[in-house]
């Protein structure tokens, strides 16, 4: 018996209108799940699209890490104790 093939997801492709909708709020820099919910996209996408205009996104929570601490998103999520930048 073959196996039923999987559907892909649907893409959705960015309109005009929601890529003005995303540079204006990368300006006023609101939290990335608050946009996501807005736009009807995910977290990841909208990152992933911000990085190929160029433009910055808020970061989660306000919490900074630096490059050389080796802590997993969940656990720092979980902590939510804001830990300063050493660079």
């Amino acid at each position: 018996m073959a196996k039923a093939k999987r559907k892909k997801p649907a893409r959705k492709p960015y309109t005009v209108s929601d890529i003005k909708l995303l540079k204006q709020h990368s300006k006023a820099r609101p939290p990335v799940p608050k946009i996501a919910k807005l736009i009807k996209r995910s977290e990841g996408s909208l990152r992933q699209k911000a990085k190929t205009l160029g433009i910055g996104l808020a970061i989660s929570d306000n919490l900074e890490v630096s490059s050389d601490q080796n802590i997993s998103r969940s656990r720092w999520l979980k902590a939510k104790v804001p830990v300063k930048c050493l660079t």
